[in-house]
């Protein structure tokens, strides 16, 4: 179907409804009615009806008698029940169990969704004091370990709009050439091990699960290193887990049926 075709159907009720979800999505944090109609240049009679089908379809909710909206997790459960998604989920988990158990660390999932990644699966530590990641936090994927590893193992035309996109939006702090640079070497190594840019003290270590051998990028899986006197490895002791890991739940969800 050509754009010129798409711009001819509108539904405005719709449109409305995604720019609610949206917006929450993008603040992170509950809103009025006002400040939502506001940050989407509309005014709170063309929303109203929205918030309501919203609110009783299960997709709002306000607690505690509070006139402030929040995403409820119906988008992550339909989300969740999505065949693709599922399959990725039962041949990584216990995959990840696993790999958490061997090395002392906590591990996740995230796949690339827009220009950030999104957690969907995490397995926490079994030592007495470890970090791990929530389900569902997202972060851009030039700036995150996740991200980078997504970012290299993805197709050169998948990843160009985003780099352009980076380009607009981080200006003159970012040097796509720089970048294309890095990328290929991440992915001739094999995976990443880099500081964290969200928590000091962590060190992000990732390696790609792809769609079978060699194909396109699925998800990226990464240990947030946590180092102390108990640790029972190393940092780069525990790249040899984690790619092989990742390497296995390739080769299950491809048993699986893929993506």
């Amino acid at each position: 179907m050509s754009e010129d075709i798409k711009r001819v159907y509108k539904a405005p009720a719709l449109e409305k409804g995604l720019e609610i979800l949206e917006i929450l999505a993008a603040e992170r944090r509950p809103m009025s009615m006002g400040a939502i109609a506001s940050a989407l240049g509309r005014s709170k009679s063309e929303i109203f009806r929205m918030l309501s089908v919203l609110e009783q379809k299960g997709y709002l909710e306000r607690k505690d008698g509070s006139e402030l909206f929040h995403i409820t997790n119906h988008l992550f459960e339909l989300g969740m029940q999505v065949s693709p998604v599922s399959t990725l989920l039962e041949a990584a988990l216990p995959q990840m169990r696993r790999l958490a158990a061997r090395v002392g660390q906590s591990c996740h999932l995230a796949v690339p969704s827009r220009d950030q990644m999104v957690v969907i699966a995490r397995v926490e530590s079994p030592e007495a004091i470890g970090f791990s990641v929530r389900v569902g936090y997202r972060r851009s994927l030039a700036d995150s370990g996740s991200g980078k590893v997504l970012l290299a193992w993805m197709s050169p035309e998948r990843r160009a709009p985003l780099m352009e996109y980076f380009g607009e939006r981080l200006g003159a702090s970012f040097n796509a050439e720089v970048w294309e640079y890095e990328l290929k070497a991440i992915r001739a190594r094999g995976y990443v091990d880099v500081q964290s840019t969200a928590t000091v003290g962590i060190i992000d270590v990732g390696a790609p699960v792809l769609q079978g051998d060699g194909g396109e990028i699925l998800a990226s899986l990464t240990i947030p290193y946590l180092g102390g006197p108990s640790t029972p490895y190393k940092v780069a002791d525990t790249v040899p887990f984690i790619v092989e890991t990742a390497q296995e739940i390739t080769r299950l969800t491809g048993s699986h049926g893929g993506l």
